[in-house]
């Protein structure tokens, strides 16, 4: 499963832990929990591109899930 997640500055590609991404974007500890209230959990998300550290650990409520292979979530 692969995530776009886009921030005011930059456009990560977020892969699972398992698919971890050299190319000057690095996940660590990512993980996505979705519950039947279309609660999107981001747990110990850690981005590291180049001297770009960003970290957050809130919830985000979507109202509408895109299912598929990929979901684009912007913040």
């Amino acid at each position: 499963m692969t995530w776009l997640i886009k921030t005011n500055a930059v456009t990560f590609t977020a892969k699972s832990k398992a698919e971890k991404n050299i190319n000057q974007k690095i996940v660590s500890d990512f993980k996505i929990n979705v519950n039947s209230s279309s609660l999107i959990s981001f747990t110990t998300f850690c981005i590291f591109t180049q001297n770009f550290l960003f970290l957050r650990k809130q919830q985000y409520f979507i109202s509408q899930l895109l299912l598929g292979q990929r979901t684009e979530i912007n913040f």
